[in-house]
């Protein structure tokens, strides 16, 4: 499960970099992680109040996957957007309960 949650964490916070860049802001990224018995939730903060939209690609493409990407790996992933500004993309992974960590 870290592979996962380092793969969604990667693809977050790049998407949230990018956002940034291209709209030629200076603002934080901010990261936070939780975790109860039955679910892993990744949270990932940005000031730009523009929702993240999976886009058509082609096979080969060097970019664009990022979620499609964290669409398969993660049991749900939405954008939330809170009343103090930005945008927070979040995504949840089961913890497998079946493991003896």
């Amino acid at each position: 499960m870290s592979d996962t949650a380092e793969l969604v964490v990667s693809e977050l916070v790049t998407n949230s970099l990018k956002c940034i860049w291209a709209s030629e802001i200076s603002s934080p990224v901010i990261l936070r992680v939780a975790a109860d018995h039955k679910y892993l939730r990744i949270e990932v903060w940005d000031a730009v109040q523009r929702a993240p939209v999976q886009r058509p690609h082609e096979i080969d493409a060097e970019s664009g996957r990022g979620l499609e990407i964290i669409s398969m790996l993660c049991n749900h992933w939405d954008t939330f957007f809170p009343d103090s500004g930005g945008k927070i993309v979040r995504a949840t992974i089961e913890i497998d309960q079946g493991k003896d960590w």
